[in-house]
């Protein structure tokens, strides 16, 4: 069985070079106050990892992300909510990463799954870009239970998640990426990593 990540070296799903790459990001927040963890840095093995999902369809690299999403939702999550992708988009590549981290997720965890949000046609991709990027938009289509949390493949510049949370009727205050360049950048957000770290741990164990 080859890498996941690296397609060379044999592993399962990772080989020791791939797994030993992965390295962990800090908690961090959004403009709007909502709590953001990703499980690693958007670099080396996890972009990779994220490239195959996203653009190979290479559907078990989600499962890789959702095992370490499992310990950092928060205790009281209620629901799944996968941020959509672009149709286009997802036309073109035959997959919609966030909805396959979701599945996988749920399927470890036991919550549901609720796919609350219809994406617009089309929007510029801005991963791993420093650059303003154009505001995605999304429908509000199914009900959002109070306590859900957002899921995303990658949290770049954090405006993709600001709209599809401004896009639901119930308020979100978490959200769980794949990766994260580091640290959200977005104007204003007051991103404070040690005091961010310290509140997730304390929704995950309280």
């Amino acid at each position: 069985m080859l890498c996941l990540a690296c397609a060379e070296r044999g592993g399962s799903p990772l080989c020791g070079p791939c797994e030993r790459d992965l390295g962990a990001v800090p908690a961090q927040t959004l403009a709007s106050g909502v709590a953001i963890a990703a499980v690693y840095r958007h670099c080396g093995s996890a972009r990779r990892l994220v490239h195959r999902l996203k653009y190979q369809g290479l559907v078990p690299c989600a499962r890789v992300f959702a095992v370490r999403m499992v310990p950092v939702l928060p205790a009281e999550t209620t629901a799944l909510i996968p941020i959509p992708r672009a149709r286009l988009r997802k036309f073109q590549y035959g997959v919609d990463p966030a909805l396959e981290l979701a599945k996988a997720l749920s399927s470890m965890v036991g919550i549901p799954v609720v796919r609350a949000l219809r994406p617009g046609l089309w929007w510029p991709r801005h991963a791993g870009h420093n650059r303003r990027a154009a505001e995605a938009r999304f429908h509000q289509v199914a009900a959002a239970p109070p306590g859900a949390v957002v899921i995303d493949d990658v949290v770049t510049t954090g405006r993709t998640m600001e709209a599809a949370i401004g896009s639901l009727d119930t308020a979100i205050w978490h959200g769980v990426s794949a990766t994260s360049p580091g640290r959200v950048r977005v104007e204003g957000s007051g991103n404070d990593p040690e005091a961010l770290e310290t509140a997730w741990r304390h929704d995950r164990t309280g």
